[in-house]
């Protein structure tokens, strides 16, 4: 709803950059208009009203829109009135505003004007309700965060890939990579639509071109990183299964591999859990993100229960879940790794050699692959976040994220051979103490 306010410097200085819970939409005058976005960027728009010569079945045709005139301070107040005053002088000689803004692109529009208006008047008839939209929005605050300040006219493909693609290859996610990519090349469309720029720098590629084994990309970007992209089918978690739980190995070394793939955390974020971390009575996991400082408050699923019951058997009494048997320090980084290299390298199962963090890049990508929504799997994978939403990052998502894990955890059940599964099998002290069982 429209808020009538006399507007100047200082109070347009007020609302920038302060993040609000609703968009606020104030009428200047002259049908100049300020948005305040919910991040708190102040843009101007132009209300258009124009009635054409046009009939459709003997109704005179009004054409009702808004032209972005630009992002303040990029576009002062001064300049916005002076763009207005020249738009009302189009309609009073009979010509439609937006035809002639289509000919005389203001300049100086930036990434996140655009973004700003294709919230307003493109995203929701584009992406009704749901997790696509709530994809979308996520994806376009991700990009204003990284490129709201560029300028259209002066934005390249390099500086796209660069800054936007690339930090995603390097953490191997490939889904969240293509999704970024998609959504700017929508959004630059949307901006040749409106004129803003003559051509999108994106449009001879296809997210084919950012979906290559080792990170490779061509077609005109130029060949970056080789980062791992090794997310384990369905077959090979069948294999993962019955050799880690069939191996004569430590029973907790088992179970943290099965955690690792169940919960998406980092080995050194499992590893250093201790028993005063858990709430089983709630279902409650805390843990510390390597790179958030804040903790990860997590809803674990039963399976996750089950398994943390049976390590309290041997190390209950002891500071950290995972221990060796003889010692009330925490298990070694290392030696996940090293179990996974003896199962899987020399007995070739696999047709690659398996480490930990592909168990983590399977578990995202294999939520994401079931249309999960992205920020959910971000933030369980402890991604640093953006905006004011990293002061909450604690709890966020809480119930989403534990309806996510559980559906991840039923279906790795189903990878689990019977005669090796460990929800079915009774434990002592003694027997998970023994390396070989």
């Amino acid at each position: 709803m429209a808020n009538m306010k006399k507007i100047d410097i200082k109070t347009i200085n007020s609302y920038k950059g302060k993040p609000r819970e609703k968009q606020l939409e104030i009428a200047i005058g002259d049908n100049l208009w300020l948005f305040v976005t919910k991040t708190g960027s102040c843009i101007f728009r132009y209300r258009v009203y124009f009635t054409t010569n046009l009939t459709i079945d003997g109704k005179i045709k009004v054409i009702r829109n808004w032209i972005t005139i630009g992002e303040y301070p990029a576009i002062s107040l001064s300049r916005a009135k002076y763009e207005t005053a020249t738009f009302n002088n189009y309609k009073q000689q009979g010509i439609n505003p937006i035809d002639k803004a289509n000919t005389e692109v203001i300049n100086g529009v930036s990434v996140s004007s655009l973004i700003s208006d294709y919230e307003t008047n493109q995203l929701r008839s584009v992406r009704k309700v749901g997790n696509s939209l709530r994809k979308a929005t996520y994806n376009l605050n991700y990009i204003k965060k990284i490129l709201g300040n560029h300028v259209l006219g002066d934005l390249k493909r390099v500086v796209i890939f660069d800054k936007l693609i690339q930090p995603k290859l390097d953490e191997a996610l490939l889904a969240a990579a293509r999704d970024i990519f998609s959504q700017m090349k929508v959004l630059l469309n949307y901006a040749v639509k409106l004129d803003h720029i003559e051509t999108n720098p994106l449009s001879a590629f296809t997210v084919n071109d950012i979906n290559l084994p080792n990170g490779i990309v061509r077609k005109g970007f130029e060949t970056v990183g080789k980062e791992r992209e090794r997310v384990l089918s369905d077959d090979e978690l069948r294999t993962v299964f019955s050799d880690v739980y069939g191996a004569k190995i430590y029973l907790p070394i088992k179970i943290a591999i099965h955690l690792l793939l169940m919960l998406g955390f980092r080995k050194g974020e499992l590893l250093n859990i201790k028993w005063s971390d858990i709430d089983f009575e709630q279902s409650l996991l805390s843990i510390s993100v390597d790179k958030v400082s804040k903790p990860l408050t997590t809803k674990i699923p039963a399976q996750a229960i089950k398994l943390l019951k049976i390590l309290q058997i041997v190390n209950g009494r002891k500071e950290y879940v995972f221990c060796m048997p003889t010692k009330n320090t925490r298990m070694a980084y290392t030696i996940i790794n090293k179990w996974l290299t003896e199962l899987f390298v020399t007995s070739n199962k696999l047709t690659q050699n398996l480490t930990v963090h592909d168990l983590r890049r399977t578990f995202a990508t294999s939520l994401a692959d079931l249309d999960f929504d992205r920020q959910h799997i971000e933030f369980q994978l402890g991604h640093s976040l953006m905006g004011s939403q990293k002061h909450y990052y604690h709890a966020e998502f809480l119930e989403q994220r534990a309806i996510m894990l559980q559906f991840w955890a039923d279906k790795l059940d189903g990878f689990i051979p019977n005669e090796v599964n460990p929800y079915n099998k009774s434990y002592t002290r003694s027997s998970i103490c023994l390396k070989i069982e």
